[in-house]
């Protein structure tokens, strides 16, 4: 959420943040507003479950014109200001250059040093429309359909690209080779999975009704490290970004001694 709002940017760049994402943004025709609260901790449920959260957003809510015009330009000026790298970050549909050359042309024409495809969201998407189901980890599970959406955008501007991985991938190795050969110029791993929830005693589900994202916390740590390795044992001097199940500066330590030059929470 903080690379989506000025005010949050603003107060994350004081706190002597080097680095800041964008929320993502979207031509997307689905929920424009999420219900609050957004995360749903589940420690009542035992001692086990104390740092996991299920997640209720997703993309930015922020209208995609509005966005660029109001927010992203503010958000932009502050990171600048205070010496914060500000990366954009899009996600489109589906594997046609026209799906990903504009949203990849607005990012850099807003000034953005380089910008991530969100490609490794962790959409639940059993039950999507058939029109959406190429979003977010399904085009990172695939390493032709990854390496497509990588070539159209690395041809549609001049400034780098970096994918997101998925740790439902279990092709991790095979995909990044593609990207990095279609002309990546970063990848990050990993996204979380999603997630959901069900009180078995009230018989319904906790929070939502849907499956979002998922945050457990340093738990997740072991899992995605060794996702994480496997990307850079594949692509060993490759500029790498890494995170999952950061809390401390010893996590940040964890992911640049598994090959990370950038590390990143929340």
């Amino acid at each position: 959420e903080f690379g989506g709002h000025a005010w949050l940017a603003k107060r994350v760049c004081e706190q002597n943040i080097g680095w800041l994402i964008a929320k993502t943004c979207h031509k997307i025709n689905g929920p424009h507003r999420w219900a609050r609260p957004y995360f749903y901790p589940l420690r009542k449920f035992g001692p086990e479950y104390k740092d996991t959260f299920t997640s209720g957003v997703m993309f930015q809510t922020i209208p995609y014109d509005e966005f660029f015009e109001t927010e992203g330009p503010k958000i932009l000026k502050t990171c600048n200001e205070n010496d914060v790298l500000y990366i954009g970050s899009c996600c489109g549909v589906g594997t046609e250059p026209e799906n990903w050359h504009q949203l990849v042309r607005d990012w850099e024409n807003l000034g953005v040093k380089m910008i991530e495809l969100d490609t490794g969201g962790p959409h639940a998407t059993f039950g999507a429309v058939e029109a959406q189901k190429d979003c977010g980890a399904p085009l990172a599970m695939d390493p032709e359909k990854a390496a497509q959406v990588i070539k159209n955008c690395v041809e549609a501007v001049k400034i780098p690209i970096i994918f997101k991985c998925t740790p439902q991938c279990t092709r991790q190795n095979e995909v990044v080779d593609a990207v990095a050969k279609a002309g990546a110029g970063a990848i990050s791993a990993n996204s979380s999975f999603y997630g959901g929830w069900i009180d078995a005693e009230n018989e319904d589900f906790y929070g939502g009704r849907f499956a979002g994202g998922l945050t457990m916390g340093p738990a997740w740590q072991p899992f995605s490290l060794t996702k994480f390795l496997e990307v850079s044992s594949t692509l060993p001097n490759f500029p790498l970004i890494g995170g999952g199940g950061i809390a401390t500066g010893m996590d940040c330590v964890r992911y640049m001694l598994a090959g990370a030059q950038l590390t990143g929470l929340c």
